[in-house]
């Protein structure tokens, strides 16, 4: 289990830091748990596009592939506040 830290969020993904390096196109599962949505977490499923060395971790940027409706609404409705 790996934790990241959010650089940039989409409507199909993430830009991500994390201190291990993941695969490209490996798919991982994560449970998400933020404000943005609430109460509790939602379990998102992606596809790792990259993953690049950067100083003490490695930038990822990660497609969504499959996310609940309530994930979905969550996110949609954080990146619309954003503009």
């Amino acid at each position: 289990e790996y934790s990241a830290t959010v650089i940039d969020i989409s409507y199909g993904g993430l830009y991500i830091v994390t201190a291990h390096p993941m695969e490209p196109f490996s798919e991982i599962k994560m449970s998400v748990s933020l404000s943005l949505m609430g109460r509790g977490t939602s379990e998102i499923y992606a596809r790792v596009l990259n993953c690049n060395k950067v100083n003490d971790g490695y930038e990822s940027n990660v497609e969504f592939t499959s996310l609940d409706d309530q994930a979905r609404k969550a996110i949609k409705s954080f990146v619309d506040s954003q503009v």
